[in-house]
Parts: structure tokens; C-alpha cells; sequence
């Protein structure tokens, strides 16, 4: 049984993002939502492959095959992204957004709402759409806007 991460570092004027498996992290640039990391699954690589439409990933039977993961492959690979821009970063396991729409994401994280709240928000829509698996939450607010 392996595991996923993903984290963020921060470095002078710059946001390193690190991920292995199907956690996630999104940042949040003038009310839009955008992943930053890829999932290392394997209906990712169908999707990216185009052997199968992104719509039909969510319900796949295979969702939760994960070809990266800490503690089983012998060949791990880490994902490294730079973020120089962001007004707010959401890091999350598959917990949130398997079951939380990016939609839903990023009117919470676009509320006046305080941080707690907002955690609290993310948290029950997982669980109230099912919540089968562990959900893990941060949200980072730069307080505005981060950039160099």
C-alpha cells in the first residue's frame, strides 16, 4: 500500500509545488481555479492518451490506480511546479477533489469567509458527497496577491 503527497515550499519569490500520486494542488489567481499538478494515475494517462474523455474519468472503475506512490515504486517520480502568482493555493487529497467539483472549490475559496470556515465548507461537501475516502485540506492565503 503506497501513498500520495503533495506540499509546498516557499523560496524567496517563489511557490515550489511538489506532488506523487493523486493529490492535488490549485491556485486560485483572480477568481479562477487552476490545477497545478497532474495526477499519476492510471485514467489520468488514459485521459491523456485519449483513450478515454475526461468526463468519463470521475466514474471510471479504475479511478483509484495509482502508477506513482510513495512506498511501491522503485522508480519514484516527484512532480516540481513554480508558482510566482497566486492569490490563494488549495492542497488536497483525493478525498476533496474526487468528490468536490473544481466549481464548488473555487467559490469557497473565493468566499469572505475565514479560513476555518472555509476548510469546514470543503470538508462537508466531500463528506456529504459520499466521503469514502480520507480527506485532507489546506489552503494557503497569501493575502492578496503573491508575486515577485
Amino acid at each position: 500500500m503506497g501513498t500520495t503527497i503533495v506540499g509546498a515550499l516557499f523560496v524567496n519569490h517563489e511557490i515550489l509545488i511538489a506532488n506523487v500520486g493523486d493529490s492535488r494542488a490549485y491556485v486560485l489567481n483572480n477568481d479562477e481555479l487552476k490545477q497545478i499538478t497532474s495526477d499519476h494515475s492510471l485514467v489520468n494517462d488514459l485521459v491523456r492518451t485519449g483513450q478515454i474523455e475526461v468526463q468519463d474519468a470521475q466514474s471510471h472503475p479504475q479511478r483509484n490506480i495509482l502508477t506513482n506512490a510513495l512506498g511501491v515504486v522503485s522508480n519514484l517520480k516527484v512532480d516540481i511546479f513554480t508558482i510566482t502568482k497566486a492569490d490563494k493555493i488549495l492542497l488536497c487529497s483525493d478525498g476533496l477533489s474526487g468528490y468536490v467539483s473544481k466549481d464548488v472549490m473555487r467559490d469557497v475559496l473565493n468566499s469572505e469567509d475565514s479560513i476555518e470556515t472555509m476548510l469546514s465548507k470543503l470538508i462537508k461537501a466531500a463528506n456529504d458527497a459520499g466521503g469514502y475516502d480520507n480527506t485532507t485540506v489546506i489552503i494557503i492565503d497569501l493575502g492578496g496577491t503573491f508575486s515577485e
